[in-house]
């Protein structure tokens, strides 16, 4: 076959290995017949010593430059700590590599196909479990604070760059997800409020915020936002819609970035408005979010979402994935917590620390590693408790724990000050990981 339209090309070889001889296989790709054989060439001239030297050399380069973790960790021993900072690079140097090498920016939400082993990545009947090797923005702007923090300052700002010059959409919105060259994936259903709004948090927090990225796409993201929430599409896990604390958070901290950038632009009337707005969002997200007569626990506290904006009414909806229908009253995740490191509430608000409790004593999971969450209870996103097959393309599991919640719930002990408790739970996500990490 010359081409593989239809499905995928492969070559096989017999080659002699008899008498201990070595093989060096040189793979080269190219536009066309000559320039693969051409890069193949020049990859064998260079010698495979060489060429992986200069690899990891380019890799301890970077490592270099970026901001060195701390040598102590509160509650740790001197061993754990050790782990924790080559966890630290080994994180840092995942992100940088989930990048892709021809869009600067372009971090996909991960390099693995979620139950891959038993859905075929070009199943035309299941894209929506083909790849995370996709850009979403509200991973992206998970990346984006790491990168940021670790100090690589130029591929944060190239994310920001990437969503908004390659994904945005003439309407100002972000897609739910993008190929890596912004256009869209046959799985870009929806828009998600949070991931219109992260954007413009991530374009102030990255000092893009001249007169043009302002006008061409600052102001577009921030017009969406305020003319379609604070309730629209679905929230942080894509299944249900509502009024969700985390998406509010996220569009209140968006608005009020668009609001300086406006300022320091000149658009003085733009930006009484995006702060008018994130002001009334920001009064009005315990009203929207905090069940008062809730069965979880006889204090106020913050549920997943309220499906109209009253989180006393008695509504029912199905959890999806297979999982129960639950009264919202009972629907229970730790997405308030997005508001405390946004400054939006502070970190010991009484109905945020209640909240807590009831997350715990819901959702939380004690393990041999440390203490893990689910997203939220009900969650059928998972394997099948009967026999261990993949979720996909069934769609009844049994979910699982999410190693994010346990960092989500160290950034809250960090800004209460409990460094102790923040630090251990680190260490427990360390010990979450398999394989090399």
């Amino acid at each position: 076959y010359r081409d593989a339209v239809r499905g995928n090309l492969v070559q096989t070889a017999r080659v002699d290995l008899a008498a201990g001889r070595d093989l060096t296989l040189a793979l080269g790709f190219g536009a066309s017949q000559a320039e693969a054989v051409g890069t193949a060439g020049a990859a064998l001239r260079t010698g495979f010593g060489r060429a992986l030297a200069g690899y990891a050399a380019s890799w301890v380069g970077y490592d270099v430059g970026l901001v060195a973790p701390p040598l102590r960790f509160p509650g740790l021993d001197a061993a754990a700590a050790r782990e924790l900072r080559r966890v630290y690079y080994l994180s840092a140097n995942v992100i940088k590599a989930s990048e892709d090498k021809t869009f600067p920016g372009a971090v996909v939400a991960s390099l693995a196909s979620p139950w891959g082993q038993a859905v075929s990545a070009g199943d035309p009947n299941n894209t929506y479990f083909g790849s995370y090797r996709e850009v979403f923005a509200r991973d992206l702007y998970e990346t984006f604070t790491g990168l940021l923090l670790a100090g690589d300052r130029a591929t944060a700002r190239a994310t920001v760059r990437f969503l908004f010059e390659r994904q945005q959409l003439p309407d100002g919105s972000m897609p739910r997800n993008s190929l890596v060259n912004g256009k869209l994936a046959p799985d870009s259903f929806g828009i998600q409020l949070d991931e219109v709004t992260y954007p413009i948090l991530m374009a102030w927090q990255a000092g893009l915020t001249d007169r043009a990225f302002y006008r061409d796409h600052i102001k577009r993201a921030a017009d969406f936002a305020i003319s379609h929430g604070p309730s629209f599409g679905s929230e942080r896990w894509e299944e249900q819609g509502g009024f969700s604390p985390s998406t509010i958070a996220a569009e209140i901290a968006g608005l009020v970035a668009a609001a300086d950038i406006a300022e320091a632009n000149g658009d003085r009337a733009a930006a009484r408005v995006y702060r008018g707005v994130a002001d009334d969002f920001q009064r009005s997200v315990k009203g929207w979010t905090v069940t008062s007569n809730g069965p979880r626990s006889p204090d106020p506290y913050f549920i997943r979402l309220s499906k109209t904006g009253d989180p006393n009414a008695d509504i029912d909806y199905n959890v999806g994935n297979g999982g129960p229908t639950l009264d919202q009253r009972e629907g229970i995740d730790a997405g308030f917590l997005e508001l405390p490191p946004l400054r939006l509430l502070p970190a010991d608000d009484p109905d945020v620390l209640r909240s807590l409790r009831v997350v715990d004593d819901t959702i939380r999971v004690e393990t041999a590693s440390g203490p893990g969450w689910h997203r939220y209870n009900g969650d059928g996103y998972g394997d099948r408790d009967s026999d261990g097959r993949p979720w996909a393309p069934t769609g009844q599991g049994n979910g699982h724990l999410w190693p994010v919640l346990a960092g989500e719930r160290a950034e809250h002990h960090i800004a209460l000050g409990d460094r102790t408790t923040a630090s251990r739970l680190a260490d427990s996500m360390r010990r979450f990981a398999s394989g090399f990490g």
